[in-house]
């Protein structure tokens, strides 16, 4: 967990949050199965939490189901990633401006400013990644506008893209 995140607050989430990260820490292959109950002890949580956790990560397309039941590692291709970053610029870009848009008056900026150097001073010289993550997520935070945040804004670790039936009502 980095810095500045909150304890998972259910058995579910703990269970999400330690399979996404051995997912992204390539702890299983491309293409490899994941069984159920061979997960349970690794994850030390019984069925039912890692089979939501499963099917979560499938929903964040990390995993793929496979049609006779359980999951498999999604495999990503080259274009698969460039796609991702362009589309992640183009997030990104969106937020810098609509938070610069909205930005009511120099004590915002300010606050927006500090989360930047709240973000440096908290996070190792290594985690490049990690901050950059950060950095975008409080930018779309003070872009979404105080009161009228999006649900994503509160939880940077949920998919910042949701079906229409999941999106907030403005």
């Amino acid at each position: 967990m980095q810095a500045g995140e909150k304890k998972p607050e259910s058995q579910i989430e703990r269970v999400a949050l330690a399979l996404r990260e051995m997912l992204l820490r390539g702890d299983f292959s491309p293409g490899e199965r994941l069984a159920e109950l061979n997960l349970v002890p690794r994850l030390n949580a019984s069925r039912t939490p890692v089979r939501l956790a499963l099917e979560r990560l499938a929903h964040e397309g990390l995993l793929e189901p496979v049609p006779t039941g359980g999951f498999r590692i999604r495999e990503f291709t080259i274009a698969d990633v460039w796609d991702a970053i362009e589309i992640r610029g183009v997030l990104e870009g969106t937020a810098a401006r609509l938070a610069a848009e909205r930005l009511a008056g120099p004590a915002e900026l300010a606050r927006l400013r500090r989360y930047c150097r709240d973000g440096e001073a908290s996070l190792p010289a290594a985690s490049t990644i990690s901050f950059t993550t950060w950095k975008s997520t409080a930018v779309f935070t003070a872009s979404c506008g105080g009161s009228r945040r999006a649900p994503c804004c509160n939880a940077p670790s949920k998919p910042l893209l949701r079906s229409p039936s999941q999106r907030p009502a403005r």
